[in-house]
């Protein structure tokens, strides 16, 4: 599949998320930078979360500022190709990661489902 088609997959996948969200959730998840790389990861990674979480002080630094980073072709490569299973992998890790986001640590996000 091309790249083009995994980020259209991704792209409509991570808005249909975002927009079932509770509200006040969504207005949260808002501040936090979503971004579709296209790359490979070699770890095999499939999103990870890096900034400051909504538990920190404001990032007064660029570098502090929250992102989500998805690998779509870890993603697609990990999910053997499939576009549904894509699709549902892509939003699982996009909520695990803004678990992170919000403060949550491994076993928190696992007891709600997103590990």
């Amino acid at each position: 599949m091309s790249v083009s088609k995994l980020y259209r997959l991704a792209e409509n996948e991570v808005s249909r998320t975002l927009e079932r969200l509770p509200e006040e959730v969504r207005a949260s998840a808002e501040a936090c930078q979503i971004i579709l790389d296209d790359g490979q990861e070699d770890t095999g990674v499939l999103g990870l979360f890096e900034g400051n979480s909504l538990l920190d002080p404001p990032a007064a630094d660029p570098e502090e500022m929250p992102r989500i980073t998805l690998f779509l072709v870890n993603l697609w490569e990990f999910t053997d190709r499939e576009d549904r299973v894509y699709r549902r992998e892509v939003r699982k890790t996009l909520l695990h990661e803004l678990g992170h986001y919000f403060g949550w640590n491994e076993e928190e996000i696992e007891a709600l489902g997103l590990a």
